[in-house]
């Protein structure tokens, strides 16, 4: 399981420099970054991006599906990740992680706050996942 998450990390990484990427070209900064599965269905309407706090990032009912991100902590969330796994978490007193869950919430420690009312599913071949 560590692999899997060190490739969802990584892809994490990727989107984040692709982020900035943009951000340089276009001459702006966003405010908010969305991060969304591109296999996720939303049981709901999505709130507007005004409802939630400004200072933290807020994930959806499953936490790795969806988050809205304040533009201040993009680095956490997209970089600060994949960097555990390149660094030996250096940067974290050298906590041991023992699966991607730990490396998921301790990077955004203190920064997150989870909204259950955001209810996703993942979209299977076969119909939605009950997950």
């Amino acid at each position: 399981r560590i692999i899997r998450g060190m490739q969802c990390h990584y892809n994490y990484k990727q989107c984040g420099e692709y982020i900035l990427e943009l951000e340089k070209k276009k001459k702006i900064k966003y405010d908010y970054i969305v991060f969304c599965r591109p296999d996720l269905y939303f049981l709901k309407s999505v709130k507007h991006y005004s409802s939630f706090n400004k200072d933290l990032i807020c994930t959806g009912d499953k936490s790795d599906r969806l988050a809205y991100i304040p533009r201040k902590y993009m680095e956490k969330f997209f970089f600060d990740r994949y960097n555990v796994y390149i660094n030996n978490a250096s940067n974290f007193n050298n906590e041991l992680f023992y699966n991607i869950k730990d490396v998921y919430f301790k990077t955004i420690k203190d920064l997150w706050y989870q909204d259950k009312e955001q209810e996703t599913r993942l979209m299977r071949p076969d119909g939605l996942s009950n997950k």
